[in-house]
């Protein structure tokens, strides 16, 4: 298989996982504004195609920095693209410790505090989960708009 072919499927991929994260990052945003259980709890049976896509982006961006002309070697921050791909690669991994968090820790718990006012018993949590799985669904967003403002900065680079 030829560099050419490689690359192009590298390109597919990524693009692939980009819609899946860029995605499902959008309608957590919506689903955080909307407060509809419905909706969040189908976001979160959707969040490992999400977790999927962020992975597939780990994997062909890896492949695609070490074959792009600008780069040099593993942390040597020399130019601008290195410097844009430092800050590029620090909001990806804050964006990963924050979907670990959602995936992990946020919605068990929002489960919990779902089921228990479903049942028809006080949730005392409840309320505080939604107003913070709105900030969070926004910082999410945030950080998914910055690496895609990264990824254009980098790109627009003689």
């Amino acid at each position: 298989m030829d560099a050419t072919f490689r690359l192009a499927i590298s390109y597919s991929a990524h693009l692939l996982g980009t819609i899946l994260w860029i995605g499902w990052s959008f309608l957590l945003v919506v689903a955080s504004t909307t407060q509809d259980d419905v909706f969040v709890n189908r976001l979160r049976r959707w969040m490992p195609w999400a977790l999927l896509g962020f992975a597939v982006l780990g994997g062909s961006g890896f492949y695609q920095m070490v074959v792009d002309a600008h780069y040099e070697d593993l942390l040597a921050i020399t130019n601008a693209w290195s410097r844009a791909m430092l800050v590029k690669h620090l909001l990806y991994g804050l964006e990963l410790v924050l979907l670990v968090w959602l995936e992990l820790v946020f919605f068990p718990e929002f489960g919990l505090q779902q089921r228990i006012r479903d049942a028809g018993r006080f949730a005392p949590h409840y309320e505080t989960m939604l107003r913070r799985l709105r900030l969070v669904a926004w910082v999410n967003g945030l950080l998914a708009v910055s690496v895609l403002v990264a990824t254009a900065y980098m790109t627009a680079l003689p």
